[in-house]
């Protein structure tokens, strides 16, 4: 497939005209060059972080900056760089040039980080060249549409966290599995966590509806109170159980994580 090819994650959107997006760029064969995380989780280590090579830096400093020079209605509003891969916020705010959209950025971005690795990594023999010269990323892009209350500023959290949950997983990997089929107060589920945490005699479930008293939930007194309750709960050592699928779930997930609950 072709590299100027992009996957859409909403056939029938105009990706022209004004929107906020969260968009991912993976390395093919998921190859660490971007840079590698270090620090630690441990209380009063310091927090993990990217520690960039020449190439991450030249993504941070040269490439994402011409986005904005070359379509200044397109704003790079945060950007989360990873050993094997790229999350980014982009912000349209005016509709783009005639035959543009997102896709065709994406895909020009690509290629100007494609051609900084082939000149920073450059073969020693012409044998190797056209090996080298392969596109960087695997073929495409995700996409994430950023619509709903509160969808913008959870995206910002998690590109955020996301170096301390590498190292997460790093630091304690047999902490983390797959569950197909657990049972947790007489309903079952997939999920896929620390279960240890489970042992814990002391749970609160987490569960919004979307609305309350049609209103969002993330709007009324009952989701300022719970969620109050929810994280005191955590911070005296109780453990939060919620699938996470409502937009309130999610932020209460998500303050959990960024405390270290």
């Amino acid at each position: 497939m072709s590299e100027s090819i992009q996957t859409r994650r909403m056939y029938g959107h105009n990706y022209a005209v004004p929107g906020t997006y969260e968009v991912t760029m993976v390395v093919a064969e998921r190859r660490p060059v971007f840079g590698e995380i270090v620090g630690s989780t441990s209380a009063g280590g310091e927090r993990p972080r990217l520690m960039p090579s020449a190439l991450g830096a030249a993504v941070i400093n040269n490439e994402i900056p011409k986005i904005h020079d070359y379509y200044p209605m397109v704003d790079v509003w945060q950007v989360c760089l990873m050993p094997d891969h790229i999350h980014m916020i982009v912000r349209i705010s005016r509709p783009l040039p005639q035959g543009k959209h997102l896709g065709i950025i994406i895909g020009a971005f690509k290629g100007g980080v494609s051609r900084a690795w082939w000149q920073l990594s450059a073969p020693a023999s012409v044998a190797s060249a056209a090996e080298h010269r392969a596109p960087l990323f695997k073929p495409n892009y995700n996409d994430h549409i950023l619509m709903r209350d509160g969808q913008l500023d959870n995206w910002k959290r998690y590109l955020r966290d996301n170096p301390y949950r590498y190292m997460m997983r790093r630091e304690y990997p047999d902490l983390f599995r797959r569950f197909l089929c657990i049972t947790i107060g007489g309903v079952r589920f997939g999920a896929f966590g620390n279960m240890l945490l489970l042992r814990q005699p002391e749970k609160h479930r987490v569960f919004f509806h979307r609305r309350t008293d049609g209103l969002p939930t993330e709007n009324t007194a009952f989701w300022c109170s719970e969620s109050q309750r929810l994280l005191a709960a955590a911070r005296s050592g109780d453990v939060l159980v919620t699938p996470g699928i409502s937009e309130c779930e999610k932020r209460i997930k998500n303050m959990a994580l960024e405390q270290r609950l």
